[in-house]
């Protein structure tokens, strides 16, 4: 479990990383809003880590409902919204 929540730690800081670099280069629509939700995500993940440490014996749980309503809601929603951007920028159709 330690390792997963290492490797969504790493993971988050590239992705997040990458994601609003190419947000502030395509000038994308509400890039201080979509920042605010990377960071709730980021302390989500130390939360996690804070659980693991503590023996939370619900943590797995904690954490497939937290990851299943963030790939539903900000991915489908939040995401969508900058896509085109961000396609126009890379000169993707």
């Amino acid at each position: 479990m330690h390792s997963l929540i290492n490797e969504l730690q790493n993971y988050v800081i590239y992705h997040f990383k990458t994601e609003e670099d190419l947000m502030v280069k395509s000038q994308s629509p509400n890039i201080d809003l979509h920042v605010m939700e990377h960071e709730l995500f980021r302390k989500k993940v130390e939360e996690f880590h804070h659980s693991y440490y503590n023996n939370n014996e619900e943590l797995l749980n904690e954490m497939i409902s937290f990851m299943r309503k963030w790939l539903i809601i900000h991915i489908s929603g939040t995401d969508a919204e900058y896509a085109d951007s961000i396609k126009d920028t890379l000169g993707i159709q």
